[in-house]
């Protein structure tokens, strides 16, 4: 399946969606806060494997008693780095 085929499978009425600001074609973020990985090739030393898109569940992360953040794991050139959806929404957005 391709990445225009997935996002059309599963957008919602009057979603939107942007690539992932320094995660180009790697992830996108949606309008109403949803964030894809889009499908790819990784290679490594032996082999080479191709990945399908698909949704990424959030986890909640909590600052303090009352504040907490919904968060997603971005992955790029063997590196993770944990993103706010609130904030990448913002940054694919305004």
């Amino acid at each position: 399946m391709t990445n225009e085929d997935f996002i059309k499978s599963i957008s919602l009425e009057g979603e939107i969606w942007k690539d992932v600001v320094g995660y180009e074609g790697y992830y996108m973020v949606s309008s109403l806060g949803r964030v894809i990985s889009l499908s790819r090739s990784i290679a490594n030393r032996y082999s080479t494997r191709c990945t399908n898109p698909k949704l990424l569940k959030p986890y909640t992360r909590y600052v303090s008693a009352n504040y907490r953040f919904y968060c997603v794991s971005l992955w790029k050139d063997n590196k993770c780095k944990s993103g706010r959806v609130h904030r990448l929404v913002a940054l694919a957005f305004i």
